[in-house]
């Protein structure tokens, strides 16, 4: 069927658990192996072995370190992430040319045309679920023989296989841990929706987490799609908002979603229901949703799966925990009380759109596009381009009083094809943001082997195929055009602003540091970024906005007498002189060979004394021992004192000084 009886079109969602990790994997991992991905001291995502030992999203590093003492750390990688996720994307593009990135990891398609065309829904969600298993497999297999060629590589060169970082493969059951993404609700037509709507992650559930009952939702499994039979549907994880709901009787056999096997390539899901919100729940149980049942579906969640934290934190508090609870409510009541936000997020509940579509003004265009005469042979000068067309198409929509929850990027060959792809972002594209994805885009694109110019024409290659080394530029081959096409109108309606302040979008940012550095030149305003280096005043650098930092030493060096992750957040510009005393009132000290005198006992900062509570270390850095002018001895330790701080303390030529502080 096209849609509900609604009028919310039905939508189709391909889940691959855990990207980020699988993303960073190669294919010869022990499948055992707890690995986590961390972004700025926290982790991000994490493999079903690390969450099995009490990894979980959102935590410090060092509570995750400490709950799993084997875990293999790894940085994030969002060019990796587009780039390995390509394959999946053309394979559901084979279905319908309207795939929607939510995220890497995350696509969405509507179900109107390819249903019918494929003999059904079901049939249509077992042939993308093959699909999809197929690329993941491919791509799985590529990785492999690319790894393999590097160890022959290196064995031919004398140095032998390195040790490296080897893959975890996603376990089906797992979860993707990446931030939600946020975009509009489902709106009629070919379209994927045109509100703005907070689509929910599909990560935030924990696997076997308990189910409510629910009758008629049936288990898709590829290739074939499995009989309707009464089946239990997933509910999101307990949160601190509100609870998971209780689990119903349901039959044991409709509660199975398709096995993990213990290795192998990553897994997918897919799920079906009315609107792009709920079809991204199913996904995470692989389940398909009947038409119209898609509010009886949502009734069992806790209000956080709604997206909106202060609403779940007030609902909770008025005694509405579930989204079917919120969904009895009156819609002007409603409205009266929670305002547009709250509207949005009841729309959600009830299994509508979140607001209609804003027609396209007649005879406006609001394509922003670049032409290249003659044809660009490389795709660097679009990565420089798409950010200049990104505050173009702002520009145009903020000047008719429209956004979009959706952008279509598209590139034209100088042989005449085109190649596109349609991409969402959680709330309002902000033109950094665009250019970033139109990057990640032309690097997917590349890695695809899209773009391959070979004899006097740029030809398509397999989308998991590799682009020929050999391949010649031609004048006849290159780019043409870069088109950034506006999808999913919705009216700017502005922002209430909040009492005591509110969280800034990146656009408006990036208009108030223009506006500071105009008046503080270039270099005044600054933002940090990570460097390499033991202590935490070297292991961060002040650059000015704008600039593309070159670190002068490597971050993943081994630095010896390094403080482990995760850093400290508190770094004064220059160290704070400190007494450090032991229990009889007399100075420690370290000697050369790490010895402390005695246990510290009271710290004297800044004229006032603090007792210590607690106390490691030391850990000595010798550095520069070769060179007289640079060299340094330092040891440091990290304290704890009574008024709750954790310090970072350092004693040099025996005086004491505070280099940092823990939040």
């Amino acid at each position: 069927m096209a849609g509900s009886e609604t009028g919310t079109p039905r939508v189709l969602v391909v889940w691959c658990p855990d990207w980020p990790v699988v993303a960073t994997a190669r294919s010869d991992a022990d499948e055992h192996r707890p690995v986590a991905v961390a972004v700025a001291g926290r982790v991000l995502a994490c493999s079903e072995p690390a969450r099995a030992a009490g990894v979980r999203r959102g935590q410090r590093l060092r509570l995750a370190q400490r709950l799993c003492p084997e875990l293999e750390l790894r940085d994030r990688d969002p060019e990796a992430e587009t780039r390995r996720f390509e394959p999946v994307v053309a394979a559901v593009e084979a279905f319908t040319p309207r795939v929607e990135v939510l995220r890497p990891g995350l696509c969405a398609i509507p179900v109107k045309g390819p249903s019918r065309y494929f003999g059904g829904e079901e049939a249509l969600t077992a042939r993308v679920h093959e699909a999809v298993a197929n690329a993941l497999a491919q791509g799985w297999a590529a990785a492999a023989e690319e790894l393999r060629a590097e160890r022959e590589r290196e064995t031919d060169l004398g140095s032998g296989p390195g040790p490296g970082p080897e893959p975890e493969p996603a376990a089906g059951s797992a979860r993707s841990d990446t931030e939600p993404a946020d975009g509009p609700a489902d709106g009629p037509g070919d379209g994927l929706g045109d509100g703005p709507v907070r689509v929910p992650d599909p990560d935030d559930s924990e696997p076997g987490s308990a189910t409510p009952g629910r009758p008629r939702l049936r288990v898709v499994r590829a290739p074939d799609p499995a009989p309707p039979s009464p089946s239990p549907r997933p509910a999101l994880a307990s949160s601190p908002l509100a609870p998971a709901p209780a689990p119903a009787p349901a039959p044991e056999e409709a509660s199975r979603t398709v096995p993990s096997p213990p290795s192998g390539p990553p897994l997918s899901r897919v799920g079906v229901a009315d609107g792009l919100f709920a079809a991204v729940l199913a996904a995470r149980a692989g389940l398909f949703v009947p038409v119209g049942r898609t509010a009886e579906f949502l009734a069992p969640y806790p209000v956080a799966a709604l997206g909106d934290e202060e609403l779940a934190t007030l609902l909770e508090r008025l005694g509405i925990p579930t989204v079917g609870a919120f969904a009895t409510l009156p819609g002007p009541a409603v409205a009266d009380r929670f305002g547009p936000t709250g509207t949005a997020a009841h729309r959600l509940a009830r299994g509508l759109q979140a607001r209609p579509l804003a027609p396209r003004p007649e005879g406006l265009d609001l394509t922003a596009e670049q032409l290249f005469d003659p044809p660009e042979l490389l795709a660097e000068p679009l990565v420089f381009v798409a950010r200049m067309l990104a505050e173009r198409l702002h520009g145009m929509l903020g000047s008719v009083g429209l956004t979009c929850q959706r952008v279509a990027v598209e590139v034209v060959c100088a042989d005449g094809r085109t190649v596109s792809r349609l991409w969402r972002h959680e709330g309002r594209l902000s033109a950094t943001a665009l250019a970033e994805r139109v990057r990640w885009q032309l690097q997917a694109w590349q890695g695809a082997g899209t773009f391959v110019a070979s004899g006097d024409r740029a030809v398509a290659s397999d989308p998991v195929g590799t682009p020929d080394p050999l391949g010649t530029p031609d004048p006849a081959a290159g780019f043409a055009a870069l088109r950034l096409v506006p999808d999913g109108l919705v009216p700017d309606q502005g922002r209430q602003l909040a009492l005591w302040g509110q969280a800034v979008i990146d656009d408006r940012v990036e208009r108030a540091v223009a506006r500071v550095q105009a008046v503080l030149g270039h270099a005044g305003l600054r933002r940090i970024e990570q460097a390499g280096g033991r202590g935490p005043q070297e292991r961060v650098v002040r650059v000015p906005w704008g600039e593309v930092h070159e670190p002068s030493a490597p971050e993943d060096a081994p630095w010896p007498g390094r403080i482990e992750d995760p850093p400290p957040p508190v770094v004064p510009r220059r160290p704070v002189p400190v007494t450090v005393l032991d229990a009889l009132g007399l100075p420690v000290s370290v000697d050369g060979r790490a010895g402390v005198s005695a246990a510290p006992a009271r710290i004297t900062l800044q004229g006032r004394e603090v007792e210590v509570t607690g106390w490691t270390g030391p850990w000595p850095s010798v550095e520069y021992w070769w060179d007289p002018g640079l060299h340094r001895r330092r040891a440091r330790f990290q304290v704890a004192v009574a008024d709750g701080r954790a310090l970072l303390l350092t004693v040099e030529a025996g005086q004491w000084f505070v280099e940092a502080a823990y939040d």
